[in-house]
């Protein structure tokens, strides 16, 4: 049995004891002694003093410090402005990852203005398509009786496309008493054109180049403009220029809206007028464009206050659509010749005269002047049916027809009093 527990584990049985004898050895307490107790107690005494005293002083010297740091975190604070008048950092104090972001977002910012510029102008391009050169040809003599052509140049919208015609919206200035029109499109084909119909109270006229006149390239380079609701549009909105704006056909101008509460008065009408934030030429003319590349405004630089001379303005279509419809179809347009504004309630209690259509002025060689009308009237009825603001009385005289005769009933002042009367005015076309 010994020699089997040999062969096992290498080792004799006697010797394995000895080995792993220290197992069962037992370890004797020592015994109990009050001197080194008494000598341990002393030495704790001694540390804890020691340690207390030290967390005293620390207490004391911290404490000020811990309470700023609390008070200073809960309290309201404000970062003082970085002074623009500092030095720059050196290249040496930015690191190369700092600088590459920042070219990087001066770079992003400048492609995205460009690229809603590209956008704006992509635009223009589009509605310009449907822009032409009028060019006015007349005949004069200089102070020597020498005969020289005389020519007047302004831009041009399409209005309407058909088989037989291309109507074209132009300023009435710019043709008028003109010999010859030439009509130059954006492909740069020229044609002769005749005039359809006129206005010469606002200043625009209607003309046609035949459709057969035009050859095929020409014909697939042009389109009619499409038009907006300009009552639409707000302070604010984003437009564009097309025409001549700054003088010379086809510049394209963009800005914003700056202004839709602005009217212009003329004879028997007011217009609401668009202000931009855009410069353009006083001899400039065309329209504004919305972004959906649709005519929300007519430029007519003539009607601009001698303070903002340069400033773009346009009237809203959409108070002249009924006016181009009649010129494009050869009617004219019916003229009284008086320059109005409207007697609201408020007015009329404020200053004690009737509500209506009051009369600020009557034109030279009008049919108002002949018919007796005077500054001061205010008309309160046409042909026995009640007026009271300018939209009525201008919704009712564009139904009428050159040659027509209405009767106006007016309140007159007279002897401190508003009196009643009638008179009878025959409506003419205006020169």
């Amino acid at each position: 049995m010994r020699d089997k527990d040999k062969e096992t584990t290498g080792l004799d049985p006697t010797e394995k004891e000895t080995e792993y004898s220290f197992i069962r050895e037992k370890i004797k307490e020592k015994p109990f002694s009050k001197k080194r107790m008494l000598i341990g107690a002393i030495i704790a005494l001694l540390f804890g003093a020691l340690f207390g005293g030290a967390f005293t002083v620390v207490n004391v010297m911290l404490t000020p410090i811990l309470k700023e740091s609390m008070e200073s975190a809960d309290s309201f604070s404000i970062p003082a402005d970085e002074d623009v008048t500092e030095e720059e950092p050196t290249g040496e104090e930015q690191t190369d990852e700092d600088s590459s972001d920042e070219e990087n977002s001066a770079e992003l910012d400048a492609e995205a203005y460009q690229r809603l510029q590209t956008q704006l102008y992509a635009i223009g391009r589009v509605a310009n398509k449907s822009i032409v050169t009028v060019t006015a040809i007349s005949s004069d003599t200089d102070i020597f009786d020498t005969d020289y052509e005389n020519t007047d140049q302004a831009s041009g919208v399409i209005i309407g496309i058909s088989d037989k015609q291309v109507l074209i919206l132009t300023q009435y200035s710019s043709i008028s008493g003109a010999e010859e029109i030439q009509i130059t499109f954006i492909s740069g084909a020229s044609s002769t054109a005749e005039i359809v119909n006129y206005d010469g109270n606002i200043g625009l006229a209607v003309v046609s180049v035949q459709t057969s006149d035009l050859s095929e390239g020409t014909q697939n380079s042009i389109t009619a403009a499409k038009w907006g609701n300009s009552y639409n549009v707000s302070q604010g909105d984003v437009v564009l220029a097309v025409g001549s704006p700054l003088g010379s056909v086809y510049s394209i101008l963009n800005g914003t809206i700056t202004s839709v509460n602005n009217e212009v008065s003329m004879a028997d009408s007011i217009y609401t007028m668009f202000s931009t934030n855009m410069l353009g030429s006083t001899d400039g003319t065309g329209v504004l464009i919305n972004l959906d590349g649709e005519v929300i405004g007519i430029v007519l630089m003539d009607y601009n206050n001698e303070s903002d001379q340069n400033t773009l303005t346009a009237i809203s279509v959409s108070e002249l659509k009924s006016l181009i419809e009649k010129l494009s179809n050869g009617e004219d347009i019916a003229y009284l010749g008086a320059e109005i504004s409207t007697v609201t309630s408020v007015l009329a209690s404020e200053y004690d005269i009737p509500v209506g259509v009051y009369i600020k002025s009557v034109a030279e060689d009008s049919p108002a002047l002949s018919a007796g009308l005077q500054a001061g009237d205010i008309i309160v009825e046409i042909d026995g049916e009640s007026v009271t603001t300018v939209a009525e009385y201008m919704d009712y005289l564009a139904k009428q027809s050159v040659g027509d005769t209405i009767t106006l009933t007016i309140e007159r002042l007279s002897n401190g009093a508003y009196m009643q009367t009638t008179c009878d005015v025959t409506l003419s076309k205006c020169q």
